[in-house]
């Protein structure tokens, strides 16, 4: 197997998308890391609400353990919109991930995909 590592810039041009539904989430915003030097997610831009100011935005964290596969080009994640909010289910905002910290960060680690070539 031959193991790639991203820097955030290659990261940052990487589009995110739900392997559930399809739905493209964005582009990574942001990488969390937690207290020992390990990734333990990603931030997308949130939608921008008609509700809320124009430059106000809940932004989504993507927990390592939803991610599904990091591509030369895509993201695919395992969060699924839930029919009844506007968030994503398996998600959370930025502020909440700073609220909740990782129970287990053995089970984060470096942004890496398998190379098929």
């Amino acid at each position: 197997m031959n193991f790639k590592q991203f820097t955030f810039c290659e990261m940052a041009k990487k589009t995110v998308v739900s392997v559930a539904d399809g739905r493209t989430l964005g582009n990574v915003c942001d990488i969390v890391f937690g207290s020992n030097g390990c990734v333990i997610g990603f931030v997308v831009p949130g939608k921008k609400s008609f509700f809320k100011s124009i430059t106000s935005s809940e932004n989504v964290f993507i927990p390592w353990n939803k991610i599904v596969k990091i591509g030369s080009d895509v993201m695919l994640v395992s969060l699924v919109a839930a029919p009844h909010q506007n968030g994503w289910q398996n998600a959370c905002t930025f502020e909440q991930q700073e609220e909740q910290p990782a129970e287990n960060t053995e089970k984060f680690g470096q942004a890496v995909y398998h190379d098929e070539n």
